[in-house]
This record gives structure tokens, C-alpha cells and sequence, in this order.
């Protein structure tokens, strides 16, 4: 595994009436390389290809923070995955953004891998990743501290070229 050091932020709002106060904690983390897998059902059905990004608390990679996927098909628009840790706070959803916009997503369901929410990209939103070097990813856990994760997103143009359909 590639070892790219990442910096990951965690801002954490601690609210009291009326003030609210903030701290910001950093903490290294560890990026895997881009991957890649395609697949089809059978010979007439359309093939899938998913696109995956991983984020790590510890070098040995036993630690996912975060999964950063885009899954594309035939006749389909591409559709973003954020898969974040158990005990996200669920009504709140995850926020993700390479502008000053970010874009709200309502998470899925939550299984054994953690918590999924999806968004559907258009043209305009996958230019914009391309061009971009950085996804802030915004959620919060349930102990109610918001976490912002800056995900190097560095290589997301060309390694998408590999599973766009």
C-alpha cells in the first residue's frame, strides 16, 4: 500500500448557552493508492466498475476511517459512495464539497462496513472532483463533536478515465 500521509482535521464544536467554543485537533492518517475493479454478471449484462479510495488511522491499514468510492455503469449516472465508521449521528448526514458549496448527503443504511450515503454526479460535479485535489468531507459522530476530513483526492481525473463508461 502506498504510503501517503494525509493530515485530517477534526474540528470539534462544543456548544453552551449562548457561547459555543471551538477546538481543532490534527491527526495523521494513511491514504491508499487508487483502485479499481470492473465486473459484469454475465456476457449480456453490463459491465461495473467501481472506483475506491481509502482512508486509515494506522499504517497496517486495520483502521478505515473512510471509503471514497464512484461506481459506474452502462446507461447509468455515476454515483458517489461515502462509507464512514459506525456511530455517525444518522439524522445529520454527511456534508462533502470541493467548493465553498457543499453538497449534503442523507446516509443509506448502516451495516457491518459502516454507514453509506450516495449522491448521483452530473457532469459538472465529476469536472469539478477532477480538477480538484482535495474532498472535505463533513459529518458527526454521536458524541456530537463535528469531524471535517480534508481527503486528498490527488489523481481522482486519471483514475477515473479507467472506469468511466
Amino acid at each position: 500500500m502506498q504510503k501517503l500521509l494525509v493530515s485530517f482535521f477534526v474540528s470539534c464544536l462544543i456548544f453552551s448557552a449562548p457561547q459555543s467554543f471551538a477546538s481543532e485537533q490534527k491527526q495523521d492518517a494513511f491514504l491508499s493508492p487508487w483502485g479499481s475493479t470492473c465486473s459484469a454478471a454475465n456476457a449480456t449484462a453490463s459491465k461495473i466498475c467501481v472506483l475506491e479510495r481509502h482512508l486509515f488511522l494506522d499504517k497496517t491499514s486495520t483502521r478505515k476511517l473512510l471509503t471514497f468510492g464512484i461506481r459506474t455503469a452502462s446507461n447509468e449516472p455515476p454515483v458517489m459512495s461515502i462509507v464512514l465508521p459506525l456511530g455517525v449521528l444518522l439524522p445529520v448526514g454527511v456534508e462533502v464539497g470541493v467548493t465553498k458549496t457543499p453538497k449534503k448527503l442523507n446516509f443509506l443504511f448502516c451495516d457491518s462496513t459502516g454507514c453509506i450515503a450516495q449522491l448521483r454526479l452530473d457532469d459538472t460535479y465529476l469536472d469539478e472532483l477532477s480538477k480538484s485535489k482535495v474532498l472535505n468531507i463533513k459529518y458527526q459522530p454521536i458524541n456530537g463533536k463535528s469531524t471535517l476530513i480534508n481527503l486528498d483526492i490527488s489523481g481522482f481525473g486519471d483514475a477515473y478515465k479507467k472506469v468511466k463508461q
